[in-house]
């Protein structure tokens, strides 16, 4: 009756008053559930209303605010999934491999996201690197030591401690030495980051075929070489893994969309 009356007299304040009076408290519990965080109850409230109040401007901007609380919430689910993987690697050793499942993998993932809680598991996961680079060290294994070291800078550049073991580790260590070193860090970080066989001059492969000339005899060398063909393997596995789930996560999206814009009779056959 509003509606008709406003279309009757468009220039009356009252009808004007009474009509956002009467839109203000239909949007009310949709407004205290998105409030509240209840952001499927919210939805369900705002569909309930779009047969009458779809063409409104408040209805309209409450549908937008509860799809950007949504993708915030969805963000943050994310990130706090990140950390969780994180930490499990870290806690399983799993620091630079295997492909598809390492710590330093999720720490890119979590930057791409937030970077202020990747800059907290940077310094944890260098500090970790920096612990095995001393135990290498200490077993007179000094080019994985410094393989190590490396990683840790590449993880936390920045790094004042890691920069000094790594000054201190180059002076016992002769040029071949360091190179073999640099070699397999590149190689550790190749392969945490799925780059097996290419792209050229940027790879697992050939970090690793160039380290063996120099040191043929290089057991950590060799290991990360055998295990190669595996390695490929995970990170086809791991990469399709997320398109499937990037993919049933948009298929989700859509299907809810088009739920929503169901009548309300034909949904529950859908749900």
């Amino acid at each position: 009756m509003l509606r008709q009356a406003a279309q009757l007299a468009p220039a009356d304040p009252a009808i004007g008053a009474a009509q956002q009076k009467l839109l203000a408290r239909l949007l009310a519990p949709t407004r205290d559930a998105l409030a509240g965080g209840d952001l499927s109850r919210a939805q369900s409230l705002l569909d309930g209303c779009a047969a009458a109040l779809g063409n409104d401007p408040a209805w309209r901007k409450l549908r937008d605010d509860i799809a950007a609380a949504r993708t915030v919430a969805e963000r943050s689910a994310q990130i706090a999934g990140l950390q969780n993987q994180f930490d499990l690697q870290l806690r399983a050793r799993r620091y630079a491999e295997p492909s598809g499942d390492n710590a330093l993998e999720s720490l890119a993932a979590l930057r791409q996201l937030d970077a202020a809680a990747a800059a907290t598991r940077s310094a944890t996961l260098a500090a970790a690197l920096l612990v095995d680079a001393r135990a290498a060290m200490a077993r007179g294994e000094a080019s994985t030591a410094l393989a190590q070291v490396e990683l840790a800078l590449r993880v936390q550049p920045g790094s004042t401690e890691a920069g000094a073991l790594k000054r201190e580790m180059e002076g016992r260590l002769s040029a071949e030495q360091r190179r073999v070193a640099g070699l397999l860090g590149q190689a550790q970080q190749a392969l945490a980051e799925r780059r097996i066989f290419a792209p050229p001059g940027q790879n697992a492969a050939e970090s690793l075929a160039e380290l063996l000339k120099l040191d043929p005899d290089n057991a950590e060398g060799m290991r990360l070489r055998d295990g190669l063909a595996h390695s490929a393997v995970e990170a086809a596995r791991a990469l399709a893994g997320s398109k499937r789930s990037r993919q049933h996560s948009s298929w989700r999206t859509r299907h809810a969309s088009a739920i929503r814009r169901m009548p309300r009779c034909m949904r529950w056959s859908h749900s």
